[in-house]
């Protein structure tokens, strides 16, 4: 369904749809001649647009379980940046291991930016999850460790992809 709103959510992140939900409102009728069809809309959109949040959150809290999206797990990004492509690439796949080795994260691959200096890292865990990163990735606090920058942000608020 259309609304009036310029803002799109992304997907996958809640605070993005309520954000959109408090000015979200149905420019057409649905199924009006003017009603553009671009597919069928997300199943949050409809109660979105009722603002009508408790029939939201219900599938929606569902669906964030299942896949162990926030509230029920805890989400990190790990960037990593070298001097080069080259080096960013050996320090992501080091780090990556490092957090693949530590028990109860689920780590995806590292995924490069568009100029491919920096690469980004998404683990998931449980309450305990910056103790597990810091496990994780104590060897690299080293001096001797190389270089290359490691940031890691716990429960990002914006998505970096």
């Amino acid at each position: 369904m259309p609304c009036a709103s310029s803002v799109r959510p992304r997907s996958g992140s809640l605070r993005s749809w309520l954000r959109t939900s408090c000015c979200a409102r149905p420019i057409f009728a649905p199924g009006s001649a003017r009603s553009p069809s671009r597919g069928r809309p997300r199943s949050g959109w409809p109660p979105t647009a009722r603002q009508n949040l408790s029939e939201f959150y219900g599938p929606e809290l569902k669906f964030r379980a299942e896949l162990g999206y926030p509230p029920f797990r805890r989400l990190a990004v790990v960037g990593t940046r070298g001097a080069d492509s080259a080096e960013t690439r050996r320090l992501a796949e080091a780090v990556g291991a490092a957090l693949r080795g530590a028990k109860g994260l689920t780590v995806y691959p590292p995924v490069p930016d568009r100029s491919d200096r920096t690469r980004r890292i998404v683990a998931k865990g449980d309450a305990d999850l910056p103790r597990q990163l810091d496990e994780a990735l104590r060897e690299f606090k080293s001096p001797t460790a190389g270089r290359g920058m490691i940031d890691v942000e716990v429960d990002p608020v914006e998505w970096p992809f």
